[in-house]
């Protein structure tokens, strides 16, 4: 399984839910649900598939990112799915629609590097 990991802003969003729908129309994701788990921040994110990829949007409490209050998860089965496909699409696709973004490569780990869009 392959991960990128973005931390977006979105003026326009009141909420995760309002932002969740924003990001999915504008990636044309056509199937979403929202659920609940104890792992995320008020125990609720938003889940979503397109072009062989799933988009997993939560709330972010990852310090350092304080200007960047969501999460932008996108997992494939391979590695190849993601850079020269998904990558570019949510790259080109979610500056169009307004939202302010940075890739975050390393996510998690000491060496975390955030790369602004």
């Amino acid at each position: 399984m392959q991960t990128i990991n973005f931390m977006c802003a979105d003026e326009q969003s009141a909420d995760l839910a309002e932002f969740a729908q924003r990001v999915f129309s504008a990636l044309d994701v056509m199937d979403s649900i929202e659920r609940t788990s104890s792992n995320y921040l008020d125990e609720r994110y938003f889940v979503g598939s397109v072009g062989g990829g799933q988009l997993t949007v939560a709330l972010s409490d990852e310090s350092g990112f304080d200007d960047l209050p969501y999460w932008l998860s996108v997992e494939a089965e391979t590695a190849s799915n993601i850079p020269a496909h998904l990558d570019a699409l949510i790259k080109e696709r979610l500056r169009a629609a307004g939202v302010r973004f940075a890739k975050i490569e390393s996510f998690g780990k000491k060496d975390m590097r955030r790369v602004d869009y």
